[in-house]
C-alpha cells in the first residue's frame, strides 16, 4: 500500500520502483544497461539512435527581381512553385511610390530550393540571390530523447496510479501526469514543426516594377516644344559650344 506520497518525493518514487515491480538492484542494473536512469537529461548523440540520426538543415532562400508586370511575374512564380509540390505561404503588395511591389513567401521542398532559384532567373532582371541554412540536428536529437525519457516516466507514474489507494496520493500523481503530458505535447509539436521546416525550406521573393520609359502624348510633345522655346528666350547659345 502506499502512503505518505508527497510531491517533492513523487519522481524519487517513481524512479526507484515498487518493490513488488522492481528490487533496487535489478532496477539499477536495468538502468545501468540503458546507460542512464529515466530522468537523467540524455546529451545530444548518446544513444545508438542518436549517432544514426541524418544532418538536418533548414534551409532559407531569398531573391529580389524587377519585373515588367508583377501580377503576371507572380502567376508565373505561383505555377513553377506548385509544379514542384510547393505553395505560396504568404503575400504582401505595396502600391505606393512611382514603383509598387510585391513580396511573396513560399515554401518549397528543401531538396527543390536551388532548381527553383534557377527557374526564376527568368521571370526578370534578379537584383539580388542568397541561400543560407542552419543545422538543427543536435536541436531535434536532444529534444527527442527529452521526449522519449518524458513518455517513459508517464508511463511508469500511470502504474503507479493505478495501485494508489489514497486520495492524497491519487491527486499528487495525477497533477504529475498532467504537468508531464503537457510538455510531451509541446515537445511532440516543436518537434513537428522542425521537421516540416527541414523538409520544406523558406522562400523570399520580392517583386519590384521596372521603371518604365516616358512615352510623350501629344500634349507632352508641345509642351516639350514650349519649354524648348521658353529656354531659348534667355539662353541662345552656350559658351561652350562657341569655343568649339
Amino acid at each position: 500500500m502506499l502512503k505518505f506520497i508527497t510531491p517533492a518525493f513523487l519522481l524519487v518514487t517513481v524512479l526507484s520502483g515498487c518493490q513488488s515491480m522492481y528490487g533496487r538492484s535489478d532496477y539499477y542494473s536495468e538502468a545501468s544497461r540503458h546507460g542512464s536512469a529515466l530522468m537523467a537529461d540524455a546529451p545530444p548523440g548518446s544513444t545508438p539512435e542518436n549517432a544514426q540520426t541524418e544532418q538536418m538543415l533548414i534551409w532559407t532562400g531569398s531573391m529580389t527581381i524587377e519585373v515588367m508586370s508583377i501580377s503576371n511575374a507572380a502567376e508565373q512564380i505561383s505555377a513553377t512553385i506548385r509544379h514542384v509540390d510547393g505553395y505560396i505561404e504568404s503575400s504582401s503588395s505595396n502600391d505606393y511610390g512611382d514603383r509598387p511591389s510585391t513580396t511573396l513567401t513560399a515554401r518549397v521542398p528543401s531538396d527543390k530550393l536551388e532548381q527553383m532559384l534557377r527557374s526564376l532567373d527568368g521571370i526578370g532582371e534578379v537584383i539580388s540571390k542568397s541561400i543560407s541554412s542552419e543545422d538543427v540536428t543536435e536541436r531535434y536529437v536532444d529534444m527527442q530523447a527529452r521526449l522519449e525519457t518524458n513518455k517513459q516516466l508517464r508511463d511508469r507514474l500511470q502504474k503507479l496510479l493505478d495501485r494508489a489507494d489514497e486520495v492524497k496520493d491519487v491527486l499528487a500523481i495525477e497533477r504529475e501526469l498532467t504537468r508531464l503530458q503537457g510538455d510531451i505535447d509541446s515537445m511532440t509539436a516543436r518537434l513537428k514543426a522542425m521537421k516540416g521546416r527541414v523538409d520544406y525550406a523558406s522562400l523570399s521573393i520580392r517583386l519590384n516594377a521596372r521603371e518604365h520609359e516616358k512615352v510623350l502624348g501629344p500634349l507632352g510633345y508641345v509642351w516639350e516644344g514650349a519649354t524648348w522655346c521658353v529656354k531659348k528666350l534667355f539662353v541662345w547659345k552656350d559658351a561652350s559650344y562657341e569655343q568649339q
